[in-house]
């Protein structure tokens, strides 16, 4: 299943500090409706999906340590990203697959 139009649009920002670079990102991503059986049918779609994630990476100078930190699906927004179909014996009943809530952690490292 593909959909129609997906896009993403980003807002990219690096600030040099003494001691290495700050780069920010926020990216907005918007997935068209997609269909997931072989007859359209409305019963087996999802409709059109919108979100924002931001992820700011700070580098030392000499390139040797990182520190990330990360918000994905920032207005915590729940939406389907996939239908699987059942079988007929199990009355054609659909599985549904929600996406992440909202997500944030920090990563750290080191190049050696």
């Amino acid at each position: 299943s593909t959909s129609e139009l997906d896009y993403n649009i980003a807002l990219n920002h690096r600030m040099i500090t003494g001691n290495g670079a700050l780069d920010m990102r926020l990216t907005f991503a918007s997935k068209g409706q997609k269909y997931f059986d072989l007859f359209n049918s409305e019963r087996a779609s999802i409709p059109e999906q919108k979100y924002f994630d931001f992820i700011t990476t700070y580098t030392t100078n000499n390139g040797n340590r990182n520190t990330e930190f990360y918000i994905k699906n920032i207005d915590d927004s729940r939406h389907l990203i996939g239908i699987d179909r059942g079988s007929e014996v199990e009355g054609s009943v659909l599985n549904a697959t929600i996406g992440a809530p909202r997500t944030y952690g920090v990563n750290f490292g080191i190049n050696f």
